[in-house]
């Protein structure tokens, strides 16, 4: 009896087998018929390359930016590429932990991006990607990627950060060096590079970038979202920053523009970057009174700095492969 059963456990791994290695051969000669290829391997599951294709044709159209070299393109589309390898394992991590979005709070979210964009309402929003043949549902989906990722770091993150008195303590200790303290809410957008020739190409895109920003009016948050090594959806979700915590060539840079103005590109040692001032406040310093406060700017620090940390390591554990 008991190899009777084993016999049949065995025929039926088999089979198992036999059906996934049909299912794959299946696959490729499918996506090798409609011109469909692999790009990137992520764990289970993959980005291909009409994946990429709709997402750079989506930053080409939002950015207004031509004329690009052969050598931009390939560092444009590497870009895009890594944003869609982070956005498949942020989606990862959240089915894993089992977090959900409702179609109703990924559509409210969506409606107040059009109407911040000049949009009536969303029907009209959509029909502006149709008119630019654009995919719409690709968007859709990365500002679900975006809403997922944020539930990770609420549900997983948010927990263990802890601020104490000693954090309280040395913060208003070190805020008694200076008498005023000026307070930034920026937008960024940030194009990173690890090469001389990557550092080259980044260049060339911030300029193209900096241009349509300053001559065409162009909306900054439309590629913030594409570019950026924060997760903000709106400029409403940025947090208050100050001074002393900027890098010192970026606070020189923008200390003096006003609330909506944008910076020139900056250079820094990872890559270039353009701040937009969303707001700017000047402060006294905080003292015990302004404990609350105080809590909050440290949370958020702990915050950003541990979701990184978190994504760097998942991303670490993962399996990756980049055609």
């Amino acid at each position: 009896m008991t190899c009777k059963i084993l016999k049949h456990l065995l025929i039926n791994n088999i089979c198992l087998v036999l059906l996934i290695i049909a299912n794959t051969i299946f696959f490729y000669k499918n996506t090798k018929a409609e011109g469909i290829s692999i790009k990137a391997s992520v764990n289970n599951e993959i980005v291909t390359n009409i994946d990429l294709q709709n997402r750079y044709n989506f930053f080409i159209k939002t950015t207004n930016i031509k004329n690009n070299s052969s050598s931009e393109k390939k560092f444009i589309t590497k870009q895009i590429l890594n944003k869609l390898v982070d956005e498949n394992i942020q989606r990862q991590e959240a089915k894993k932990l089992k977090i959900i979005i409702k179609d109703s709070k990924l559509t409210e979210v969506l409606n107040n991006i059009a109407i911040s964009q000049g949009f009536s309402n969303l029907k009209d929003f959509k029909k502006d990607f149709k008119k630019n043949k654009i995919s719409y549902q690709q968007y859709q989906e990365q500002i679900k990627s975006q809403l997922l990722w944020k539930e990770v770091i609420f549900q997983k993150i948010k927990p263990r950060i802890a601020v104490n008195e000693s954090d309280i303590n040395e913060m208003i200790e070190l805020q008694k060096i200076n008498v005023k303290k000026t307070n930034f809410k920026l937008a960024e957008i940030f194009i990173p590079f690890k090469d001389k020739q990557e550092e080259k190409d980044a260049l060339a895109i911030i300029t193209k970038l900096d241009t349509e920003l300053k001559d065409s009016g162009y909306k900054f948050n439309k590629i913030s979202q594409q570019f950026s090594s924060n997760n903000n959806i709106s400029d409403n979700e940025i947090e208050w920053i100050e001074d002393t915590d900027l890098n010192p060539e970026i606070l020189k840079n923008i200390q003096e523009l006003k609330i909506k103005d944008i910076s020139n590109p900056i250079k820094l040692a990872n890559g270039y970057y353009i701040f937009k001032i969303i707001d700017k406040t000047i402060k006294i310093n905080l003292n015990k009174s302004d404990e609350n406060q105080i809590r909050q700017i440290i949370f958020y620090k702990k915050l950003d700095l541990e979701a990184k940390k978190y994504l760097n390591q998942i991303k670490k554990e993962a399996y990756i492969k980049i055609k």
